[in-house]
């Protein structure tokens, strides 16, 4: 199973989280991604798309959209999800940002960069590139494929 990839744009706003794991879901279900994976999948879904929504607008003049680009692949004994964030918000590389230092006790730990360490932790790979004042994050998932036989998403065997 190698789904088409898929799109969507939504309004940079935090109520837009539902549609965000709404249209992650399909590919996901589709995929038969297994809860541990989905969770992580998830959450790392949900600190970028909440990251762009909180810094990539402020003093900027453009609409504040993000579009979620996903695409679901089936390699040799797993699948592979690939979710790709692109906002037109000001630059900001994530992977150059400081990684928090967690072995200094929570109370004395500067705000922010855990949301980030966990995506970058939980991910098989993350890419960033800025390009025609475009931010494209770009992060990849795989699991192990079920052996059932059904692709759900078109309902042949496989």
């Amino acid at each position: 199973m190698t789904a088409a990839p898929r799109a969507i744009t939504l309004k940079a706003d935090i109520a837009n989280l539902d549609s965000l794991f709404a249209f992650i879901g399909e590919d996901l279900d589709a995929g038969g991604c297994p809860q541990k994976e989905r969770g992580q999948i998830e959450l790392a879904a949900e600190e970028i798309f909440v990251n762009i929504v909180n810094y990539a607008y402020h003093d900027n003049n453009n609409t504040e959209y993000i579009k979620i680009d996903s695409h679901v692949r089936l390699l040799p004994e797993k699948m592979v999800i690939s979710l790709a964030f692109t906002d037109y918000g000001r630059p900001f590389n994530p992977l150059e940002h400081k990684e928090p230092d967690i072995s200094v006790p929570l109370k004395e730990r500067k705000i922010g960069g855990l949301g980030l360490l966990i995506v970058k932790k939980t991910m098989d790979t993350i890419l960033y590139s800025y390009e025609g004042g475009a931010n494209r994050l770009e992060f990849s998932k795989s699991w192990q494929r079920r052996n059932n036989g059904n692709d759900h998403r078109s309902g042949e065997n496989q």
